[in-house]
């Protein structure tokens, strides 16, 4: 009996250390692509006629790449999002839930590698370099992670049981709408925090020839924002769900 509960806490050990991580993906690719909005999508700052971040920050190259940078940018903000699908799969017990976060980390490794050999290459005009340099190397590592850590989970045997028991239907937050709003409420605030934290120690990282770009777009905050009341909804949801499905204190009472 000692030594199934102790599996049992080991198997739910690695299934809640697979959510965190599937977080920190979300993360760090959500901070990922507010960092790459500006030089993608040529967002300008003051300053002299027909300054834009990619001539102020001798990047032209990306002129002949902007529909690849554009592409894995949008990539990149869907699928930090579609991460937060992958968790309420997982919370609601998906069959489908594992093979969504191989697929799910697959598009985000790809969307990061993808611009980080680009940009280290200055779109292959120069050798690959001895060191990465590349931002885009953050959210393609943390992907890359998650895809090793998914792969040891399928391949051990006690993992992949606990993987597999953890997706099975039959625990209270399964069919638990209320329980299920509350935990996704999390995983936005989780995101909002990023956002708030993120346009702080990014903001030094934008300043062009005296100009901070960084504050002049302020993406992050207004996203900040839209998350934080995303979750407080879901929050809400969550608390207004628990007390219709209730039950009545007259109910539950027993009769004197």
């Amino acid at each position: 009996m000692v030594f199934k509960t102790k599996i049992k806490r080991f198997q739910f050990s690695i299934d809640i250390i697979l959510i965190a991580l599937f977080a920190m993906a979300a993360s760090i690719m959500l901070v990922s692509a507010y960092g790459a909005l500006c030089i993608t999508f040529n967002l300008s700052a003051p300053g002299p006629p027909g300054n834009t971040w990619w001539k102020m920050s001798s990047r032209a190259y990306f002129v002949n790449y902007a529909a690849t940078y554009v592409g894995m940018n949008i990539l990149t903000w869907v699928f930090a999002f579609v991460w937060g699908i992958v968790i309420w799969a997982f919370l609601t017990k998906k069959k489908w839930a594992h093979w969504g976060a191989v697929f799910t980390a697959t598009i985000g490794f790809l969307s990061g590698l993808i611009p980080a050999v680009l940009s280290d290459t200055k779109g292959f005009t120069v050798p690959f370099p001895d060191a990465i340099g590349s931002p885009h190397w953050g959210r393609t590592l943390m992907n890359l992670v998650v895809l090793m850590v998914l792969g040891l989970v399928l391949i051990i045997p006690a993992t992949r049981k606990g993987l597999l028991s953890f997706t099975a239907k039959g625990d209270r937050i399964t069919g638990n709408v209320a329980r299920q709003l509350v935990m996704m409420s999390f995983f936005f605030f989780w995101l909002a925090a990023f956002s708030f934290l993120g346009s702080e120690f990014m903001r030094g990282a934008h300043v062009v020839d005296g100009i901070n770009v960084w504050q002049v777009v302020e993406v992050q905050t207004l996203g900040g924002i839209v998350t934080a009341l995303v979750g407080s909804s879901m929050l809400a949801g969550g608390a207004v769900v628990y007390q219709i499905k209730r039950p009545s204190s007259s109910i539950i009472t027993p009769l004197q």
